[in-house]
């Protein structure tokens, strides 16, 4: 992995990295430990983007065009 980013806001923990397959186990696994959770379970209800996918929703994100509230632009202050 050469770069993580984490975005945890009120209803939603985000993590956006680069690197290859193994890095989505190592950051599963490193999840699992802070908050104790089991991993099917995160997986169950977890959503992933690769490539231009996962930039398009970073930035639905941060445009609040992608929250509880339509709009909402706490997230880049």
């Amino acid at each position: 992995m050469s770069g993580c980013i984490c975005l945890m806001i009120c209803n939603r923990n985000e993590i956006y990295f680069e690197g290859n397959k193994a890095a989505v186990s190592e950051i599963e696994n490193i999840y699992k430990e802070i908050k104790n959770i089991d991993i099917n379970n995160l997986r169950q209800h977890s959503m992933r983007y690769e490539n231009k996918a996962a930039i398009k929703h970073l930035y639905k994100v941060i445009c609040g065009l992608d929250s509880a509230v339509l709009g909402e632009a706490e997230i880049i202050r």
